[in-house]
Order: C-alpha cells, then sequence, then structure tokens
C-alpha cells in the first residue's frame, strides 16, 4: 500500500511556480522530473490495487477454454470504446492462435480482430473490440476460440481503385486524390 498523501504532496510541490514559469536551475528540474515520475508509478499501483480487489469479489462464471476480461469505467457517464486486449507468454498463448471472439455479459458475440502487439513474441495475441461499459461500473466478457472459420474479404484492385464489400476507394490519376 502507498502513501497517496505523500504522493499528492510530491505532485503539489512541483506545481510551485517557479517550476511551472521555467525559471529554476537545471537540477530542479531533474528532480521534479523523478518525484513526479514517483508519484505517476504510486498512482498507477494503487489504482491497480484497488481494481485487483474489485475483480476479486466480481462473481465472473466459470467457462471453460475462455479468458475472462473485466473492464473497468471510472466516468459517471456509460462509455462505449475500443478495448484492447493483450495476453500470452512463452508456450502459453493466453488468447487463441486463430480465429478468436468476444462474448459480453449478456451472452452476445461480439465483433473483434487480432491486431499487432506489441510485444513481439509468437505466443502473444492482441485483440481489438467495441463494448459499452457502463457509468462508475465494469462488465466482463470471454475470449475464446471460434469454430468459425475467419473469412475475411479479398480487397479487389485495378486500375486506381481499391475495393472490398465495404469500401471501394477511386484515386485520381493526375493528382493521386
Amino acid at each position: 500500500q502507498c502513501d497517496l498523501k505523500e504522493t499528492w504532496k510530491a505532485v503539489l510541490m512541483n506545481q510551485f511556480h517557479d517550476i511551472l514559469a521555467g525559471c529554476s536551475i537545471p537540477e530542479v528540474y531533474d528532480n521534479a522530473l523523478a518525484q513526479i515520475g514517483g508519484s505517476r508509478s504510486q498512482a498507477y499501483e494503487a489504482e491497480n490495487h484497488a481494481l485487483q480487489r474489485i475483480s476479486f469479489h466480481i462473481g465472473i462464471p466459470l467457462a471453460p477454454g475462455t479468458t475472462p476480461l473485466v473492464v473497468f469505467n471510472p466516468h459517471p457517464w456509460p462509455v462505449t470504446a475500443e478495448i484492447c486486449h493483450e495476453s500470452g507468454s512463452w508456450g502459453n498463448p493466453g488468447l487463441p492462435l486463430e480465429n478468436c471472439e468476444v462474448v459480453d455479459s449478456q451472452g452476445r458475440i461480439l465483433p473483434c480482430q487480432y491486431i499487432r502487439t506489441i510485444a513481439q513474441l509468437d505466443e502473444r495475441r492482441r485483440v481489438v473490440f467495441q463494448a459499452e461499459i457502463p457509468a462508475m461500473g465494469w462488465d466482463t466478457f470471454h475470449m475464446r476460440k471460434s469454430d468459425a472459420a475467419a473469412a475475411a474479404p479479398v480487397p479487389q484492385a485495378g486500375g486506381n481503385v481499391l475495393e472490398n464489400d465495404t469500401l471501394r476507394v477511386a484515386f485520381d490519376a493526375q493528382t493521386g486524390r
């Protein structure tokens, strides 16, 4: 547990007028950077502990073959957002290696797709999906392997046109627009 009171004091100390105005000596800025970085790290740690404590009390139904995910919304209004989740490590893929699907707490299958991972390991997978999260609350999702084959549309290209079943783009040969 960290002392957020002391963390907050460090943040406020670095709101001092000489620091904000840029008229302190260079050593002050080195110190301020370290203090703000430490405060930020302690705030992230406190947030992580608080969210884990809440998560431990959420009744997530056991669903074999799935990876559960809890998404929080700290805002006092509902949020619809793209959720990115990355998992997997050496020898443990976490998410299915192919054809993942996301199921929300209502049992609906949400459209999702794999995107490039941040950590470039063969076992890592990063999935993105759109979710609606209630105000000041959370929702649970389960990621699992889909039995449906991923049938990606094949883009068609010819001349100055590129299109698939959703989008058609035509370029002007003279201007490139």
